[in-house]
């Protein structure tokens, strides 16, 4: 997946804001403005097709989508109330929204509790809210792993830039990054960066040079006090 610079640049940029986005709707809202094609999966109102992406009522969705990729970004285990394989799902390579909506669906009593056992409730609960104002909504655009025989290789088709600089960072996964400082999660641009910014950089290195005066000033000022001292300058 071979990019120009600021083609990665925009990439990194929208994936950063996605799983550093506040839990509010404002900043849900103020992301969709800001990165409209990083929506991660085509939620459609049929039979339209009309797409509801960044609809105030995928909220809930997208809050979803955003623990899954911090878990990834921490290298924590995957929760069992979310996905068996988060990086899939991500990609797009498992439809798990299909069986969700056939779960949050009012009439799939009779299937759902063997639904529920091969799909997370909080992807349920999700699609739940989208139905209920939606009842026509679903979700479009699972991926397909091509096998290329020129090339020895497969290929993935991200389908939006959500999906394509995921992909990016899973070629990557180094670059995936928390700050020490600030916790942020970020994008390391070279191999040995260790904060998020120059702020937190700085910072660090000003909290050092403290913790380091404090205590070896401490020992220092004791000397410059100490009755020997006082003697020696005496004479």
């Amino acid at each position: 997946m071979r990019l120009a610079r600021d083609e990665r640049e925009r990439l990194w940029k929208g994936i950063e804001r996605f799983v550093n986005c506040d839990d509010g709707l404002h900043d849900y809202l103020a992301l969709g403005r800001a990165f409209p094609t990083f929506w991660p999966i085509a939620v459609l109102l049929h039979p339209f097709r009309k797409p509801l992406n960044w609809n105030p009522v995928c909220h809930k969705l997208f809050l979803f989508y955003r623990e899954v990729l911090r878990c990834i970004w921490r290298g924590d285990a995957p929760d069992a109330d979310y996905l068996l394989d988060p990086s899939n799902f991500l990609l797009g390579l498992e439809n798990e929204h299909i069986r969700a909506i056939e779960a949050a669906r009012p009439h799939a009593d009779q299937v759902r509790n063997q639904i529920l056992a091969r799909v997370s409730t909080k992807l349920i609960s999700a699609w739940t809210d989208i139905l209920t104002d939606f009842p026509d909504a679903t979700a479009h655009g699972e991926n397909r792993v091509q096998a290329r025989w020129p090339d020895g290789e497969f290929l993935i088709t991200p389908q939006n830039d959500f999906q394509r600089a995921f992909y990016l960072l899973f070629r990557q996964s180094w670059r995936a990054r928390s700050c020490p400082r600030c916790s942020m999660f970020f994008i390391a641009r070279k191999p040995k960066q260790r904060f998020c910014g120059t702020a937190c950089s700085a910072g660090n290195r000003l909290a050092s040079k403290r913790k380091w005066w404090n205590h070896v000033g401490a020992k220092r000022r004791a000397q410059e006090h100490s009755p020997d001292r006082e003697k020696r300058r005496r004479k």
